[in-house]
């Protein structure tokens, strides 16, 4: 098993269910989801260039358009991050859309 392998499960033991009869830190969870987000792109995902990265607001919401090709008529891949809505944002996943525009040569939306 390679180091990041056994880094990936060292955090998965040590991380514990929420438990919903105690009171949440919602923003200290936050804080703590994006370090560890920081951290698993410079251990696991390399920096992929696209052609075009355009931040835009679909009413009052967030997204964020990745597209790699000049034609037109591209297909259309809407991309959901993880967190239960409520844990990381377009800048956490952000690697991951400019993977996905790439491989997949097509226009990749985050929300």
């Amino acid at each position: 098993m390679n180091w990041k392998t056994k880094i990936v499960l060292l955090f998965a033991q040590l991380r514990k269910p929420i438990d919903p009869k105690k009171n949440v830190n919602i923003n200290a969870m936050r804080k703590q989801a994006q370090r560890a987000a920081k951290l698993g792109a410079k251990l696991f995902d390399s920096y992929v260039k696209v052609a075009l990265v355009k931040n835009e607001n679909a009413d009052g919401i967030p997204v964020r358009i990745y597209k790699d090709a000049t034609t037109d008529n591209l297909p259309v891949m809407v991309y959901y991050h993880g967190g239960g809505f409520v844990l990381y944002d377009i800048e956490s996943h952000d690697n991951v859309c400019r993977r996905l525009c790439k491989m997949n040569n097509c226009i990749v939306v985050s929300v």
